[in-house]
């Protein structure tokens, strides 16, 4: 099929999807809050087992012809919901929830959009992206495009980026060092994670078959290379947070006060009293709540 005629085809399937979906509560905020303030969130990991999952996710390859819908590349195809799976339980397994995106576009959708999701979002994408080559966006790219300047256009609030009015004062010499002492803490533990983890590779490699003692537990050496591996990505997460400004409204999404919130926060010993859940909503909040330029505080 020529790309003319399949975008054509892409065409008709999107708007046929944005027909089906209309009755979609549009409200991201008003999803996520109800989602934190069921108890069973703790419980939430993350692992799509459900029913009809599989089926519905080559169903929805199927209906692109295994084409992305914005590069038209056939390489490396994953299905991309367009509703959140995490906060739109309904629609995990709605037809009209996916489309078919290439692995690259699939990135570079995630780094300017966070995985707090909508219709909307990939709508603008897709009209600023569709046809053209697929080319993985750096790090500073993405930035540059939250900020509105990397298409060329201008910059609009259509991110979930709140203005500068988030960051009201300067830091204190005193907030700075405080801040530098917490984040230097953390640097630290990472640091011996780190160290830990190479010494397992280095004595064990990756056979996973090899049982070891590993923090009073038995358990395979691979599995304890994971472990270690996977607290380094939180430990990141807990850093980057620890370096935005205002605890207070991140507090109050925990539906916390802000001293208790911070006593777990900035205490590197709590790391791992965070629940995968948690953490997962921290880095919601550090990509969606924030002014992309005030997100360090240099």
């Amino acid at each position: 099929m020529k790309r003319k005629e399949l975008t054509k085809e892409h065409d008709i399937v999107i708007n046929a999807i944005q027909k089906a979906l209309k009755h979609v509560p549009k409200d991201i905020e008003l999803q996520k809050e109800i989602f934190y303030k069921d108890p069973e969130y703790k419980k939430y990991k993350g692992v799509r087992y459900d029913k009809g999952y599989t089926k519905c996710k080559n169903d929805v390859l199927k209906r692109f012809s295994n084409a992305c819908c914005v590069c038209l590349s056939t390489e490396k195809v994953v299905w991309h919901h367009l509703y959140s799976y995490k906060y739109y339980p309904d629609l995990r397994t709605d037809f009209n929830n996916g489309v078919c995106v290439c692995e690259v576009c699939h990135s570079n959708f995630n780094a300017l959009y966070g995985n707090v999701n909508t219709l909307e979002q990939f709508i603008e994408f897709r009209n600023t992206d569709k046809n053209k080559d697929g080319k993985r966006l750096t790090f500073p790219e993405a930035i540059e495009s939250r900020k509105g300047s990397y298409f060329g256009i201008k910059a609009q609030n259509t991110h979930n980026i709140k203005n500068d009015s988030t960051v009201k004062h300067k830091q204190t010499p005193k907030e700075k060092e405080n801040q530098k002492k917490i984040i230097d803490s953390f640097e630290s533990l990472k640091s011996n994670i780190i160290k830990e983890e190479e010494e397992l590779k280095k004595k064990y490699g990756y056979d996973k078959g090899i049982k070891i003692n590993f923090r009073g537990k038995e358990t395979t050496s691979l599995s304890a290379i994971s472990k270690l591996s996977k607290e380094c990505t939180r430990i990141n997460t807990l850093i980057s947070c620890n370096k935005i400004r205002d605890k207070k409204l991140m507090a109050s999404k925990f539906h916390m006060s802000e001293i208790d919130f911070l006593k777990k926060l900035q205490d590197p010993a709590q790391y791992l009293n965070f629940t995968d859940s948690e953490i997962t909503h921290l880095n919601d909040i550090k990509v969606n709540d924030y002014p992309i330029d005030k997100y360090f505080n240099e």
